[in-house]
């Protein structure tokens, strides 16, 4: 069925679920502030509801899931101003993609997001910034790659390089 739910002002979430031999997939995710249109995807993962006394075992660790989450030139000063605020803190506008697939014991996820002419309201005297960064997650190591370019500043750039096994995480907590 399609479900709604809204948090008066705040925004709402339109989505379709359908669960059947512990598997949950979501679908026609849409996550909206007024007229804007925050978050999008879609989403599949096995869920075993019969073991919600054991937490750990609710996800098994080898069993497929996909996941897909899309925010599209999020303007950040219309969603600020949706919010109530009378002044944004900050102005630019926002994609970021997410995905994943795999199992957790082998899961590759992918997250993107760009950031352009992000600028503080409280510092219009500085030129605004783009920013970029990438993480990457695959054979156990969470990788990142970001980057902030403004005009008068050399670009600073990040990027790291970490172990990251989920099912050892989830075991040894």
């Amino acid at each position: 069925p399609e479900l709604r739910a809204s948090a008066g002002s705040l925004g709402e979430a339109i989505l379709s679920l359908f669960w059947k031999d512990n598997r949950l997939s979501l679908s026609n995710l849409s996550v909206r502030q007024n007229k804007l249109t925050l978050l999008q995807g879609s989403a599949e993962i096995p869920l075993h509801l019969s073991e919600a006394n054991q937490p750990d075992r609710l996800i098994p660790d080898g069993e497929p899931l996909k996941l897909a989450l899309r925010s599209k030139d999020l303007d950040l000063r219309a969603l600020f101003l949706q919010l109530g605020e009378k002044k944004p803190p900050v102005t630019g506008v926002v994609n970021l993609d997410v995905s994943a697939e795999g199992t957790l014991d082998d899961l590759m996820a992918k997250a993107t997001l760009r950031a352009t002419r992000i600028q503080s309201t409280e510092a219009q005297q500085l030129a605004p910034a783009d920013g970029s960064l990438d993480i990457e997650l695959r054979n156990d190591r969470l990788l990142l790659n970001g980057e902030v370019r403004q005009k008068l500043v050399q670009p600073l750039r990040i990027s790291g390089d970490v172990p990251f096994d989920i099912p050892s995480i989830r075991k040894n907590r």
